[in-house]
């Protein structure tokens, strides 16, 4: 029987070796456990860049950033504290759309270059005693309309959409862009916004994360093909404006 040399017997060795690790690595990758640890590393860098302590970050970094926070951008927010503010003034959930009306328009004094609504605003407002016609959407409209800087939120659907599609420069990337060439995701329709506060808006934007295996938010596209119109995530529209 012949016997293999040294350098075969170390070759057949090395190959036998890369395809037990091609192996293993499939088999983790088909478990999902080195996404996983991908997803847990990711998510200690952004707490390590938020500042916000984490014990697998001293096993994974050597030090820890300051978060640097810009005075540039600041976030209106509707959070619990103000829902039940204006809740015991008898003003309950949802807030009729005069308030964001003057919100605009406080915020358009102030100069804001650009004021951006990241809710769906789909649907009229909802009938009151004693309010104007259309429920206050009249009024949001001009607001919006006035200030020429107000972007608001579409949502690409899988099933059917709601409202007239908003087709132009506002809501539609053009050649310029060159994203001809990007494997972009896409869906059949979208949710716009009702037409009287869609008039006058300066521009739309996407509002659709990706949910990853573990329920987390880490991802988000650029852009979506709408049917055929390449219409740009919501953080886009905003760098289109400012």
């Amino acid at each position: 029987m012949k016997t293999l040399s040294p350098q075969n017997k170390s070759f057949l060795f090395d190959l036998v070796l890369v395809a037990l690790i091609v192996l293993v690595v499939g088999a983790l990758m088909a478990a999902g456990v080195l996404e996983e640890f991908d997803f847990k590393q990711y998510d200690s860098l952004v707490r390590l860049k938020r500042g916000v302590p984490d014990p697998l970050d001293s096993v994974l970094f050597m030090t820890r950033g300051t978060p640097v926070p810009r005075s540039s951008v600041v976030f209106v927010c509707i959070d619990q504290a103000s829902l039940a503010a204006y809740d015991k003034q008898g003003q309950g959930w949802p807030w009729p759309r005069a308030f964001h009306a003057r919100m605009v328009d406080y915020l358009t004094s102030c100069g804001a270059k650009a004021i951006v609504f990241d809710m769906i605003l789909s649907e009229r407002d909802v009938d009151r005693l004693n309010a104007e016609p259309g429920g206050g959407d009249g009024t949001f409209g001009e607001s919006i309309t006035a200030s020429n800087r107000t972007l608001l939120v579409i949502e690409a659907k899988e099933g059917a959409g709601s409202n007239a599609p908003v087709t132009d420069a506002r809501a539609v990337l053009g050649p310029g862009w060159r994203i001809d060439d990007l494997s972009l995701p896409s869906r059949p329709s979208a949710v716009y916004p009702i037409q009287e506060l869609a008039r006058g808006a300066a521009g739309f934007g996407l509002a659709n994360p990706v949910l990853d295996r573990d329920g987390v938010i880490r991802r988000y596209p650029l852009a979506i093909k709408v049917g055929n119109a390449p219409v740009p995530s919501l953080a886009l529209a905003v760098f289109r404006k400012v």
